[in-house]
């Protein structure tokens, strides 16, 4: 009968193979173990910061992963579903006011900003529809608000929204499975920007202001300020408004697409292109097209730069955005 070594550490082993074998069977066996402890670690350590990890930015991720919970609840006893959602890329985080726009409503109505700088269509396609297509509830009307030269093939619209695009987030949507769900090793890195919850387990709140993101007073040199070239606008691009107007009527919310406040029309040449496309875009009868590149709000004082409104001048619009639009597309008062 032959007798097996009770451990490959034993000097028996030896006898057995050559001793580079057993060196490198040792070598990957304390690699394992190693591996299989380390793992172990991170699960215990990670799992209070859930999917705070996945997403591109810190207060991102507080700011979606608050609506997407809301959203994928059946239910509304925690925490009521916004009525009216605000989306888009940065003219939709800075210029709506969320406070301003219930102001001149009736009562009962609540509205939350899922806008997000440089969430232009592409990135907008993977961090905000999913939510509208998916989620259990939707609002009962989203407004959707684009800077018209985000559906440009441009270098610098790509190099901006990269960051979203790439967040783990994101790619989830369009890949499905990623390799951080089986091997939470891989998360370590963007969850050290949640250092505090590995021990305190204590999660974040819902985001300041519902969302919005308010600039104050004034660029101090604007980039976009003078004449430039008109960029052609990507039909792979205006697709992701084509897919929004769709959603709008399968799912049943009024959708609202916003030309937003321009300060120089001169400096964004799109928006002409941009108009054309929304009248064959928006046909349906759940879509409204509202151009507000000349609207009260709009005075040179309440721009923060060519695109953006500063905080006064966000209030100011956002008064004017709920009285004369948000009241006629509404449901009856809940």
């Amino acid at each position: 009968m032959i007798k097996f070594p009770s451990s490959i550490f034993s000097s028996s082993w030896s006898k057995l193979w050559d001793q580079d074998t057993v060196i490198l069977l040792r070598v990957v066996i304390v690699a394992g173990l190693l591996l299989v402890a380390g793992e172990a670690a991170s699960r215990v350590a990670l799992k209070p910061v859930g999917t705070l990890w996945e997403y591109w930015n810190p207060e991102a991720a507080v700011k979606f992963r608050w609506y997407r919970d809301v959203c994928e609840s059946s239910t509304a006893d925690d925490v009521h579903m916004p009525d009216i959602l605000v989306v888009g890329d940065s003219t939709a985080a800075r210029d709506f006011d969320p406070v301003e726009l219930e102001s001149q409503i009736a009562p009962g109505y609540e509205v939350y900003n899922l806008g997000w700088p440089a969430n232009f269509p592409m990135a907008f396609q993977s961090s905000t529809i999913p939510m509208l297509r998916d989620g259990q509830r939707v609002p009962s009307v989203v407004v959707a608000s684009f800077s018209p030269s985000a559906f440009a093939d441009d270098a610098t619209v790509h190099r901006f929204e990269a960051n979203i695009l790439h967040s783990a987030y994101c790619r989830r949507q369009r890949e499905g499975t990623l390799i951080q769900d089986f091997l939470w090793m891989t998360r370590i890195r963007p969850a050290l920007r949640w250092q505090k919850l590995w021990f305190s387990g204590k999660q974040p709140g819902p985001p300041p202001r519902k969302g919005f993101y308010p600039l104050d007073g004034h660029e101090e040199k604007s980039e976009l300020g003078g004449h430039r070239d008109e960029l052609r606008l990507s039909e792979n691009r205006l697709d992701v408004l084509r897919e929004l107007v769709e959603l709008s009527s399968e799912r049943n919310f009024q959708l609202v697409i916003v030309i937003p406040p321009i300060q120089n029309v001169d400096a964004i040449p799109e928006v002409t292109e941009f108009r054309r496309a929304l009248e064959t875009i928006c046909k349906t009868e759940n879509c409204h097209v509202v151009d507000c590149l000349n609207v009260e709000g709009g005075s040179q004082k309440y721009f923060w730069n060519v695109t953006h409104l500063n905080q006064d001048g966000a209030k100011v619009f956002s008064r004017w955005f709920s009285k004369n639009v948000l009241r006629d597309v509404l449901p009856p008062a809940p």
